[in-house]
C-alpha cells in the first residue's frame, strides 16, 4: 500500500513503449520492474500532481467534481443526490483503504481548525473517514487527528490517548470540527454538532510540526459515506457555522448609554444595535461590537429611546456566523422633564410573562400573551388634569361589584402609546403610593381612552379584570389589548381625592408680582407653598393667603403679591400643594413675569418669628426657618416627649430673616419632638413629628 504514494510525489513518469530509456530498477530491454518482479510495459505519460493547497482551505465540492484532490485509492464522484449545503457533496461505497483522497498543503502550514460534515449510510460498518496528517503518510501514527464512523455506532475521534465516541444515526449529517489545534503543546478541542466532546485532546503522532495533508476515505465496500464542506484554516471560516451565544442581556446605565454582556463560545461575536425591531441576520443594523470580548457599551444614545440588541456568534475570518442569535432590549434614561415623567420599554417578539417596572412613573407593565412582532411603548406620567371628557356612568372597583363615578384624580393621569407592537395582552400595575384621599383603594376604579378628549371609559371591559394588590399598594388591571390615557377616579366618599388646580397667572404691578391661581375643587388640602427661581419665598404655614379650604367642591380663588423683586428682573414661580398628611403635591403650571414698574418701598417691621418646620412629618431631615427684630446669639435645642435635650446648636443670628436650620434626625426614633430657638430673651416653642 506504501507503493502506492510514489506516484504522488513525481511530478513526471516516464514509461517508454520503445524501452529506449531505462528506468530505475528497469531491466535493460526497457520493460520495468514491479514489486512483484513481473514486467511492466512503460508509456510516455505526463502526470500532474495539483497545486498544494494555502490556508485557509474550502472545499464544498460546488464546481461538481475533485479535480484538485489525489485519488490514492478508492471510487470517489461527487453527486447532486444528497447534500448537507448547497448542491453537491463527495460519495463513496467502495474501499479506498487508509488513503483514499488526499489534499496536500503547503510546506509550513499550521491550521488552528478544521472541520466537515460526514455522513454514514451504515453503524455496523467503519467508513467516512476525515484524518489529518503531520508527515507523508508512513504509518498509523502520524495524524494530527484520525476521525471516522465506526463500525459499532459511535462516531469516534482518536488522539494521543482514550478514544472519544459519539453515537450517531446513520444517514444523517453531522458537524465534526477539530478547534485550537495547539501545534506547540501537540493538542485539539473536539466538537460534534457545536457541542465541546473533548477539550485539549492530544496529537495522534506528538512530533506533528506541520499539517501535511488532510484524507478521507471509505473503509467498508458497499456502504456509503459523504463528505461536505470541507475547510481548514487558522479560525473557523464559511467552512464551519459557529455556535449560536447562549445569552444577551441589556441595561441601560443614562440617559445615552445601555451595557450590553453575553456569552457563548463561538471564536468571536457581531453585536448589531437597532431602533423598532431586532436584526433579522447579521448585516441588519449598525454594528456596536465586533471582536471576542463578551461585554460591550452602546454610547452616543438617544435619551428615552429604547433600541434592540442582537448578538451572533461569527468566525476568526468575519466570514461566517451562527444560524440563530440572541435577542434583548433595553431603554436609555429620560431626560428631566418639568411637565411629567416619561419612559420608553421594549419588548421582544414571542416574549411574555416579563415585567417592565417604571419606578418614577409609578407603574409596571407586563404582557401575559407576547406580541408577534418586536416593538415599543411610550409611557408619560402627566403632571396636570387630563383634557376635559365624561365619565362613564359606572365603573368597576377592586372590591367587586360597581360605582357611578364622580371624581378622576387630577394631579396626574398616565399615557401609554403602543409603537409596532401587535396581537398581545398585558396586565397594567398602577401604584398608589403618594396619592392622597384613598381610605378604601379596593373602591376605586380605572378609566382608560384612546385620544385626549375623548369620553372616559372603564378599563375593565369583557375579558378584563381588576384587582387591589395590598402588598404593592396597587391596582391590576390584566387582560388589556390596547393602550390609551389612564387615571384613577371614584364615587367621591372614603376616596375623595386630592386638589384641582384650573389656572395659575402673575402680573407686573408696583407692589410687586400680583400672583393668582384658582382650584375647581379641594380635598383635604391645607395649603400652598410659593417658590420664585426654584426657592422658596412663602407657605401657608406662615402666610393666611396661602392656606387652603381643606376639602371642597367649590371653585376657590387665591393671590399672593411678591414684592421682594427688583426693575429689569424676571421671575419664574411655581406652585405646590400640601395636604393635611404633609404629603406635597407638584403642579407642571409655572408663571414667568418681567418686572417693568418701580415697586414701591415700604418699611418692613422686622418681627422675632419661628416658622413650622417642613416637611413635617419629615424622615431623616428637615428645615425651620427663623427670623430675628435684633442681631444676637441664637441657641437652638430639640426635646424628646419626656423633656430630654437631644439636640442642641449655637449660633449668631441677625436681624430679618435667618439662613434656615437644617435638623437631621437620622440617629432619633420615630416620634413626637418639641424644637425651640431662644435669642435676646424672645423664646418659642413646637411641636414636630419623626416618620421613619
Amino acid at each position: 500500500m506504501k507503493k502506492l504514494l510514489l506516484s504522488v510525489f513525481a511530478l513526471f513518469v516516464s514509461l517508454n513503449m520503445s524501452a529506449q530509456t531505462k528506468s530505475a530498477g528497469g531491466n535493460s530491454d526497457g520493460t520495468g520492474v514491479s514489486a512483484g518482479n513481473a514486467p511492466v510495459p512503460q508509456v510516455n505519460i505526463a502526470v500532474t500532481t495539483p497545486a498544494k493547497a494555502t490556508l485557509p482551505f474550502s472545499e464544498s465540492f460546488e464546481s461538481g467534481n475533485y479535480d484538485d484532490w489525489v485519488n490514492n485509492g478508492g471510487t470517489y464522484s461527487v453527486t447532486n443526490a444528497v447534500s448537507q449545503d448547497g448542491s453537491y457533496s463527495l460519495t463513496s461505497s467502495t474501499q479506498g483503504s487508509f488513503v483514499g483522497l488526499t489534499r496536500y498543503f503547503e510546506s509550513g502550514s499550521q491550521p488552528t481548525y478544521a472541520s466537515a460534515y460526514i455522513r454514514s449510510g451504515s453503524t455496523t460498518a467503519s467508513n467516512a473517514y476525515f484524518t489529518m496528517t503531520g508527515e507523508a503518510r508512513t504509518g498509523g501514527e502520524s495524524d494530527v487527528f484520525f476521525f471516522y464512523a465506526k463500525g459499532n455506532g459511535p462516531l469516534t475521534m482518536i488522539g494521543d490517548a482514550a478514544n472519544q465516541n459519539v453515537s450517531y444515526n446513520a444517514d444523517q449529517w453531522y458537524h465534526i470540527e477539530v478547534k485550537n489545534i495547539d501545534w506547540t503543546n501537540k493538542q485539539f478541542d473536539y466538537y460534534v454538532d457545536g457541542n465541546l466532546i473533548q477539550a485539549d485532546m492530544g496529537f495522534r503522532g506528538n512530533t506533528m510540526n506541520e499539517c501535511y495533508g488532510i484524507h478521507v476515505f471509505n473503509y467498508t465496500s458497499g456502504v456509503t459515506a459523504y463528505w461536505d464542506n470541507i475547510y481548514v484554516g487558522v479560525g473557523e471560516s464559511s467552512g464551519s457555522t459557529p455556535a449560536t451565544p447562549d445569552t444577551l442581556i441589556a441595561t441601560a446605565s443614562s440617559q445615552s448609554q445601555i451595557d450590553l454582556s453575553w456569552s457563548g463560545s463561538s471564536d468571536k461575536f457581531r453585536v448589531l444595535k437597532k431602533t423598532g425591531s431586532s436584526s433579522s441576520d447579521e448585516t441588519d443594523g449598525d454594528v456596536v461590537y465586533e471582536g471576542t470580548n463578551t461585554s460591550a457599551s452602546a454610547t452616543g444614545l438617544a435619551a428615552n429611546s429604547t433600541y434592540f440588541f442582537t448578538v451572533f456568534g461569527m468566525n476568526t475570518a468575519g466570514d461566517a456566523f451562527s444560524d440563530s442569535s440572541k435577542k434583548a432590549v433595553a431603554s436609555t434614561d429620560p431626560e428631566p422633564d418639568s411637565t411629567g415623567t416619561n419612559g420608553q420599554a421594549g419588548f421582544l417578539a414571542g416574549e411574555a410573562d416579563s415585567t417592565n417596572t417604571f419606578a418614577g412613573l409609578g407603574i409596571e407593565i407586563k404582557f401575559t400573551d407576547p406580541s408577534d412582532t418586536d416593538g415599543y411603548l411610550d409611557i408619560r406620567k402627566i403632571f396636570s388634569a387630563p383634557a376635559a371628557g365624561s365619565l362613564p356612568g359606572s365603573a368597576e372597583v377592586a372590591a367587586g361589584g360597581s360605582i357611578v363615578p364622580a371624581i378622576m384624580y387630577e394631579l396626574h393621569f398616565w399615557k401609554v402609546t403602543n409603537n409596532d407592537l401587535s396581537s398581545f395582552v398585558y396586565e397594567i400595575i398602577i401604584s398608589l403610593d403618594g396619592i392622597s384621599g384613598i381610605g378604601d383603594p379596593e373602591q376605586l376604579c380605572v378609566f382608560k381612552r384612546t385620544n385626549s378628549g375623548d369620553a372616559w371609559t372603564d378599563a375593565v371591559a369583557s375579558g378584563v379584570s381588576i384587582v387591589y394588590d395590598s402588598d404593592r399598594n396597587a391596582l391590576i388591571i390584566s387582560g388589556l389589548t390596547s393602550f390609551s390615557e389612564f387615571a384613577i377616579g371614584s364615587a367621591g366618599g372614603d376616596n375623595p381625592l386630592p386638589v384641582e388646580l384650573t389656572s395659575f397667572s402673575g402680573t407686573s404691578t408696583t407692589a410687586g408680582v400680583a400672583l393668582n391661581w384658582k382650584t375647581a375643587s379641594e380635598t383635604d388640602n391645607a395649603g400652598f407653598v410659593l417658590y420664585r427661581n426654584g426657592v422658596k419665598i412663602a407657605s401657608y404655614q406662615d402666610a393666611t393667603a396661602l392656606k387652603g379650604q381643606g376639602t371642597t367642591s367649590n371653585a376657590t380663588s387665591y393671590s399672593f403679591v411678591d414684592s421682594d423683586v427688583e426693575l429689569g428682573e424676571s421671575y419664574t414661580y411655581k406652585l405646590t400643594s400640601v395636604d393635611n398628611s404633609g404629603e406635597i403635591y407638584e403642579y407642571s403650571e409655572t408663571v414667568s413675569v418681567e418686572i417693568r414698574e418701580t415697586v414701591e418701598s415700604e418699611t418692613k417691621a422686622t418681627e422675632y418669628a419661628l416658622d413650622q418646620n417642613y416637611p413635617n412629618p419629615f424622615n431623616p431631615s428637615t428645615t425651620i426657618r427663623f427670623s430675628l427684630k435684633e442681631a444676637g446669639k441664637v441657641t437652638f435645642r430639640v426635646f424628646d416627649m419626656l423633656g430630654r435635650e437631644v439636640y442642641r446648636e449655637v449660633k449668631q443670628g441677625q436681624a430679618g430673616e435667618n439662613p434656615p436650620i437644617v435638623f437631621e434626625g437620622t440617629k432619633l426614633n420615630s416620634g413626637v419632638y418639641f424644637y425651640q430657638i431662644n435669642a435676646n430673651g424672645y423664646s418659642e416653642t413646637k411641636k414636630m413629628m419623626l416618620l421613619k
